[in-house]
Parts: C-alpha cells; sequence; structure tokens
C-alpha cells in the first residue's frame, strides 16, 4: 500500500475524489434592497465578510426576539436571506453570512438591565438601518456595546439561588445542576500559548489516503422524494428539542426556540420553518458551493480546562445546523445505524459504549478466559483523510452522504 497524492482511477472511474459542485462566485456590488422612492439599494461583498469576522469575536450578549410586528419584520427579513440562498440569486454567496450578522448585530442588548420596551425600540431601529445597508453603523454599535460588557466590578458575589431559579425557568436544567455543583469551578480557559498549542496539537494534520482506504463499489442514486418528510412542522418540532449555548453569532437554543417556535409570531414564523425545511432539503439532494454555508458550519473552539493543565476543546456550531441535522437525522436513522452494524456502538445504540465496555469486563475476569484490551487513544477522528472518509460514505451510507459531503467537504 503506497501513499499516493492523486485520486485513483479504477474501472475508468475516478475514485477517492468528491463530486463536483457549481461555483457560486457572485459580484462584489450586489442588490440589497429598494428605497422608499424606488432608488435601488447596493449592497459591498466586502462588507458582509468583514462584518461577520468582527461578530464571530463577540461575547453573547443577545436579547429574545420581541412579539409583536416589530418581532415577525424581523423574522420575515431573516426568511428572504436564507430564500435568496435557496433559490441560487446573485446574492447567494453572502446570504447565509449575511442571516448570521442580521441576528448578531440587531439583538445586542443595548445594557445589562435593558427591559423588552427598550429591546424594541432598538430592534425598530437597527432593521430600519439594516435594510437600507447600513451595515458599518451597526457593527460600530455592537463594537461599542461589546466594549463595555464586563467592565463593571462586582461588588457582591453572585446569588445561586436567584441564577439557579432563572436557568430552570428558561428550561436549561443542566446548567442550572452545574451551577450548583462545586465541580463546576474551572471554566473556560484563557488564550495562553500553552493552551493553543495544546488545541492545535488536538487538530492534526489528516493523514494522506491510502490505496486500502478507499472502498470500491457502486454508488446508488437517492431520489430526491425521500426527503420531503422534512417540511416546516418538523422543523418547528426539532427546534423546540434542541438545547444548548449558540455558535458564532451568538444566538443560542433558547433563542431559536421562540423565533420558531412562538406562536404569537403567526405566519412569519411558519415562513422560516419552511424556509430552513427547503434549505435542508437541498443539503440532502444537491452538492453546493461550500463557501456559500461557510457560516452554517462555523464553530466556536472553546478551550476547557480539564484539570492538571490539560485542554479539553469543545465545538459550539450554529443552531441552525443542529435544527436541521436533527431532521436529516430522524427520517435517516435507520440507514445509519445498518451502515454502521456492530462496529459503532453510538449509533443507534443507547448507552452503547458503556455496554460494550462491561462486556468486556465480564469476559475478561472469567476464570477462562485470557485476552488483551488494545485502546487507540490518539485523535483519529482529526486525523483521517475527510475526502477518503466521505468517498466511503457514498458507498456505504449513500443517503446520508450528500448532506455530509456539503458539510464536511471544507475544515470549519
Amino acid at each position: 500500500q503506497t501513499i499516493i497524492n492523486q485520486p485513483i482511477v479504477h474501472d475508468n472511474k475516478v475514485a477517492g475524489r468528491l463530486p463536483e459542485y457549481e461555483s457560486a462566485n457572485g459580484s462584489m456590488i450586489f442588490q440589497w434592497g429598494h428605497k422608499l422612492n424606488g432608488e435601488i439599494i447596493w449592497a459591498n461583498t466586502t462588507t458582509i465578510h468583514n462584518a461577520y469576522n468582527e461578530i464571530t469575536r463577540w461575547r453573547k450578549n443577545t436579547f429574545l426576539v420581541p412579539c409583536g410586528k416589530i418581532g415577525r419584520n424581523f423574522i420575515d427579513q431573516l426568511t428572504m436571506h436564507i430564500t435568496d440562498w435557496n433559490n441560487g440569486l446573485e446574492n447567494q454567496h453572502i446570504a447565509l453570512k449575511a442571516t448570521f450578522v442580521l441576528m448578531a448585530v440587531c439583538l445586542q442588548k443595548p445594557s445589562q438591565k435593558s427591559k423588552t420596551k427598550d429591546h424594541k425600540d432598538c430592534l425598530t431601529r437597527r432593521l430600519e438601518l439594516w435594510k437600507n445597508g447600513d451595515i458599518d453603523q451597526l457593527v460600530r454599535e455592537g463594537r461599542m456595546i461589546q466594549q463595555r460588557i464586563g467592565k463593571s466590578r462586582k461588588t457582591k458575589p453572585p446569588n445561586k439561588a436567584k441564577i439557579f431559579a432563572k436557568l430552570v425557568m428558561e428550561g436549561q436544567i443542566n446548567a442550572a445542576l452545574r451551577h450548583l455543583s462545586d465541580n463546576d469551578s474551572r471554566g473556560v480557559l484563557p488564550l495562553s500559548q500553552d493552551v493553543m498549542a495544546q488545541l492545535q496539537e488536538k487538530h492534526p494534520e489528516p493523514q494522506e489516503a491510502r490505496l486500502g482506504f478507499l472502498l470500491f463499489g457502486p454508488v446508488e442514486d437517492i431520489p430526491d422524494c425521500l426527503y420531503q418528510q422534512i417540511d416546516g412542522e418538523m422543523i418547528r418540532e426539532a427546534a423546540l428539542r434542541t438545547k444548548g449555548s449558540g455558535g458564532p453569532s451568538g444566538v443560542d437554543a433558547m433563542g431559536f426556540k421562540r423565533i420558531l417556535g412562538c406562536k404569537s409570531f403567526k405566519s412569519s414564523s411558519t415562513s422560516l420553518c419552511d424556509a430552513l425545511a427547503t434549505m435542508t432539503k437541498k443539503l440532502c439532494t444537491e452538492y453546493v458551493d461550500p463557501h456559500t454555508i461557510e457560516s452554517l458550519v462555523a464553530c466556536r473552539l472553546i478551550p476547557l480546562d480539564k484539570g492538571e493543565g490539560a485542554v479539553r476543546p469543545i465545538g459550539v456550531g450554529e443552531v441552525i445546523r443542529r435544527i436541521m441535522a436533527k431532521c436529516v437525522m430522524k427520517i435517516l436513522k435507520q440507514d445509519v445505524i445498518d451502515a454502521s452494524g456492530s462496529l459503532q456502538v453510538c449509533a443507534g445504540l443507547k448507552c452503547g459504549s458503556e455496554a460494550a465496555i462491561h462486556a468486556i469486563r465480564k469476559i475478561f475476569e472469567a476464570d477462562d478466559s485470557d485476552g488483551v484490551l488494545l485502546i487507540d487513544a490518539s485523535n483519529a477522528f482529526n486525523s483521517l483523510n475527510r475526502s477518503a472518509a466521505l468517498h466511503n460514505l457514498r458507498i456505504l451510507c449513500p443517503t446520508l452522504a450528500i448532506f455530509a459531503i456539503n458539510t464536511y467537504r471544507e475544515p470549519a
């Protein structure tokens, strides 16, 4: 088995090369909207890129979308950007980044003690600026708010009972229990040179593909009708089941439960759910340009204190991606279980890892048994060849292959 740098030609077919996609090369200047007098508003691609690169470094400081007309207008604006991506318009290359920038700049809390009325006033003004293309002004306002977060000194220790009650009322039971636990005092490590070195060590360069890594076999064509059951109602149900903090945009699962599941938003929420369902089906049936979904698959990398100087890296992705993935797995769960078989105890088998360990221990402790337990503790997931793994997935589990290739073709 020799290491190869080029794809292998087998039976006049190229193995190890992922399917090609249609590049979405949009123009630098594109139409953003219209003013009241009918004049066209133009936007610059660089402006959106720069805004996104800045908001990904902001601390979480977002408020829930307020009820009423302004909340519906905000959700309609989100729907418009996602629909632009779904329809492949001239701004498709920047539509999803604009979606996450919109959430980050428009939902910034003006202060720690701001009320719902303040949020409505801020959102009304900011949404008007957004529609007029004044994105730099919105980013500048958010930057000033971010500079003032956490600068006030706390004279009193935090009230554990009050924080616990607040988390419980928000439905964040796990976070509430962690807050009470005395063992949860380590938290997030500062980005020192040692921490950065450990993070880089845990994300090694992928190994090159070897001939023995690749599977050869027919690739089944999957009919699009298999994914038609992904609809807006399934998106809403998945959103209500989703938990956890937000990705680079800063909007957590609670924020999306509000946006997608609150009945007060009426048809606006339904339209956004339908747009996300269309987007999910497109990712399952078409090979898309990975640069257009760069913001969708982006993650916040958090170094947690593992104790004794060790680092546990946690990647927190966007909530929208989690919601979409739940819908995909709901209809493909059995296919994944069948493809994994007995080699992957984490697929479809509850507590599969624990069951495997207990079974091996029981056999090993028997009087008539001798054996050796071999454990591979290296970071195999990050060192595997991404293209080879996705190529093999087309043969092992073709129903999941297109969605996986779209979301894993490029590093996050």
